[in-house]
């Protein structure tokens, strides 16, 4: 994992960033108009986005592809393989990226989770459950957190080994975990 910067986290936090992130990471490397097409956008808007990603260090021009008409497209990737940001907790630009990764992906969840509902794909409960919402709150001594951080990590890295389309539904998982402040 590439450690970043905060300002190339803020780069990134933005849910349509996540988006495009995740349209290259599943697709390789694509244009402008490759990406807006797969998400529904307008071509402007996720150029607007590249750029910005690019000028961070997240992104990277691949290459050129010529043809068709107009100008030659810019083809962009991703510049690591995966993101991550370690938290230093005196450091209020780190304690601003991270807050504001963990919101933007959670944000972007809702999205997805909404998208789903609302096309019906969505089954909570029963024999075809493949939903599931909840917050839970556990007193945890540190042995069984380290117990979590295993198991969480384990499907981590199931979701992360699955990530070549056709095979079965796409599926989402958004994690977060902390221990929680108390007054």
């Amino acid at each position: 994992m590439r450690r970043v910067s905060p300002d190339q986290v803020r780069a990134i936090t933005a849910p349509r960033r996540l988006e495009i992130l995740e349209v290259l990471q599943a697709r390789g490397p694509s244009s402008a108009a490759e990406i807006a097409s797969h998400l529904g956008r307008r071509p402007d808007r996720v150029h607007y986005h590249l750029n910005a990603m690019a000028a961070a260090g997240c992104l990277r021009r691949a290459s050129v592809r010529e043809g068709g008409r107009g100008r030659p497209a810019a083809i962009w990737q991703i510049s690591a393989a995966s993101f991550g940001h370690r938290l230093q907790p005196r450091s209020a630009a780190s304690r601003e990226a991270w807050t504001g990764s963990a919101v933007a992906l959670l944000r972007a969840a809702g999205r997805d989770l909404t998208r789903s509902v609302d096309a019906g794909v969505v089954r909570d409960g029963g024999p075809r459950r493949n939903a599931r919402v909840s917050r839970l709150k556990a007193w945890l001594t540190p042995e069984e957190l380290r117990e979590v951080e295993r198991r969480l990590a384990e499907l981590q890295d199931f979701f992360a080994s699955r990530k070549q389309p056709g095979r079965g539904r796409l599926h989402l998982l958004t994690l977060a975990s902390c221990p929680i402040a108390t007054p």
